[in-house]
C-alpha cells in the first residue's frame, strides 16, 4: 500500500510537470485547476507551477444537490491551502462524509448532499465560487438542474464569484455566435 501510495504521487508529479511545462511553453502564466470531488493532485500541481514559473490556483469541482442531474461548483483558493485544507472543506461545507462518499462505487464522482446555496451558504471566504459551464447540462442555468428560487438565491449569492458560461452557441443558433 505505501509503495503504491508512493508510485500514485509519483505519477501525479510526473503529469503536473508534463502539463504545467506545456502550458509555460505557450505563454500561460496563471491557471485554476480543479478536479471533481478530490484534491490529491493540489501539491504537485502547485509544486510543478513554482517550477514553470505558473502560478496555480488550486480548487475542485463539485456536483451539488441543486436540480435533478446537478448543478456543478468550482471552488478554488489560493496556493497555501492543501489537499487536507480541501477535503476539510469538502466534508464541512459540501457535507460528503461516510454515508456520502464524494465518489461512486464504480468510481464516478457523486454528488454533494448539499444544494448550491447551502454550500455557498457555508464557504469560508478564503475560498471563491464559479459556477461554470452555466448553459450545458450541468449548468446553473440548465433547464436540467437548478430552477426557481434555489437558481436566484445561488446567482445573487455573495459568494458566488463568477459564472462561466461555457459553450453558448446552442442557444444562438442562426445568430453565428460562436
Amino acid at each position: 500500500p505505501a509503495a503504491a501510495a508512493g508510485s500514485a504521487a509519483s505519477c501525479r508529479s510526473a503529469a503536473a510537470d508534463e502539463y504545467l511545462a506545456a502550458a509555460s511553453e505557450r505563454g500561460v502564466e496563471v491557471v485554476v485547476l480543479a478536479d471533481h470531488n478530490a484534491a490529491a493532485w493540489v501539491g504537485p500541481m502547485v509544486e510543478a507551477g513554482g517550477r514553470h514559473g505558473i502560478h496555480v490556483f488550486p480548487g475542485v469541482e463539485v456536483t451539488t444537490a441543486s436540480g435533478a442531474d446537478g448543478a456543478h461548483l468550482i471552488i478554488f483558493a489560493d496556493q497555501t491551502n492543501s489537499e487536507a485544507d480541501f477535503a476539510a472543506m469538502l466534508a464541512s461545507v459540501c457535507g460528503f462524509n461516510v454515508d456520502h462518499p464524494p465518489f461512486q462505487p464504480n468510481g464516478n464522482p457523486a454528488a454533494a448532499p448539499r444544494t448550491m446555496p447551502q454550500i455557498l451558504d457555508d464557504l469560508p471566504d478564503e475560498y471563491l465560487a464559479i459556477a461554470p459551464h452555466a448553459f450545458n447540462d450541468n449548468g446553473i442555468a440548465s433547464e436540467q438542474t437548478i430552477e426557481g428560487d434555489l437558481r436566484w438565491k445561488a446567482l445573487h449569492h455573495g459568494q458566488l464569484s463568477a459564472i462561466d458560461v461555457g459553450d453558448a452557441s446552442g442557444l444562438l443558433s442562426g445568430t453565428g455566435f460562436k
